[in-house]
């Protein structure tokens, strides 16, 4: 893993840590997993069942439903633990707007399109 994969892995940890999703749950890892690999290869937003979660599961040898189910239960907690307000905040949107729960993919979507914006002004 070169400098710049391990800044990006980095950076993708602090966020979810952030966002409140609990480190000690697996779907901390999948989530982290599947945000670097939507940041890589941004055609697996539009398929995320069929493409993004078994690639996911390959890499941790889990089924895809599990890992689908882990995740959201991370996303739960973080939810519950934080509002996930930090990403009204990274992407300028007033409380009073955006206040559901997102799904897995549009956590994921907002995290990688949150990433490249950072990453094309830097």
């Amino acid at each position: 893993m070169n400098e710049e994969e391990r800044a990006l892995k980095m950076e993708i940890t602090r966020i979810l840590i952030e966002v409140g999703i609990p480190i000690n749950l697996q779907g901390f890892n999948y989530f982290k997993e599947s945000i670097y690999i939507a940041y890589n290869q941004p055609e697996v937003l539009k398929r995320i069942t069929k493409g993004l979660y078994p690639q996911v599961g390959e890499i941790f040898d889990v089924k895809p439903t599990a890992i689908e189910r882990c995740m959201r239960h991370a996303a739960e907690l973080g939810y519950f633990k934080t509002g996930f307000k930090i990403i009204n905040n990274y992407f300028g949107i007033a409380e009073n707007v955006c206040n559901y729960k997102p799904t897995n993919s549009e956590l994921i979507a907002l995290i990688v399109e949150y990433l490249r914006m950072e990453n094309s002004v830097a």
